[in-house]
């Protein structure tokens, strides 16, 4: 990785307790798209024969412990905590994310508010989708005023989420400033 970013200016390598993570970001576009490529060809190549996985994601090129992912870590995590969950809110913008939203879609496929959103428009294992981080904030925001205005309902939310997202493939963007959708989380009271 060291011989990549002395190549490509604006790069740099991270160090991370699952792997390396490669950066270019901050490099030319397409010489850091083509470099990425590179890269991931070539580590694939050379750690093929070893417990590794290589990701590319947005901006960056990781490589890790094959059994050492964001599914992974989310499996822990519902595992860890002994009881039934009756709401799962779970966003990400990036092809790491991918892992979390597979492992939540087979483990928690059942449950009725379970919503898995994954931001900007690209194929995913998430159910919907935000159009800008922004959106996550609001949606956030939303959540926290109504689990204010409802502290009797795990969470605060009741069925009202439904009403605020559709369908896989569907945006929310649309519906953010609906008052109906916001009646239903409870803010606009």
């Amino acid at each position: 990785m060291s011989a990549y970013v002395e190549r490509t200016d604006g790069s740099y390598v991270e160090e991370k307790s699952a792997g390396l993570i490669w950066h270019f970001l901050d490099a030319d576009p397409e010489f850091g798209r083509w470099q990425a490529r590179e890269l991931h060809d070539h580590l694939e190549n050379v750690l093929g024969a070893f417990n590794v996985e290589i990701v590319s994601g947005q901006g960056l090129i990781w490589a890790r412990h094959k059994h050492f992912n964001k599914g992974e870590m989310v499996k822990r995590i519902i595992t860890e905590a002994q009881r039934e969950h009756d709401f799962v809110l779970c966003c990400g913008d990036d092809r790491t994310d991918e892992d979390m939203f597979s492992y939540l879609a087979s483990a928690l496929g059942s449950l009725q508010n379970l919503f898995t959103c994954t931001v900007g428009m690209k194929p995913s294992y998430a159910k919907f989708y935000l159009r800008a981080v922004d959106e996550v904030s609001h949606i956030l925001s939303v959540l926290t005023i109504s689990g204010k205005k409802r502290p009797g309902m795990a969470g605060g939310m009741g069925g009202g989420m439904g009403g605020m997202m559709a369908g896989r493939g569907t945006s929310m963007s649309a519906m953010k400033g609906s008052q109906s959708n916001l009646a239903a989380l409870g803010g606009d009271d």
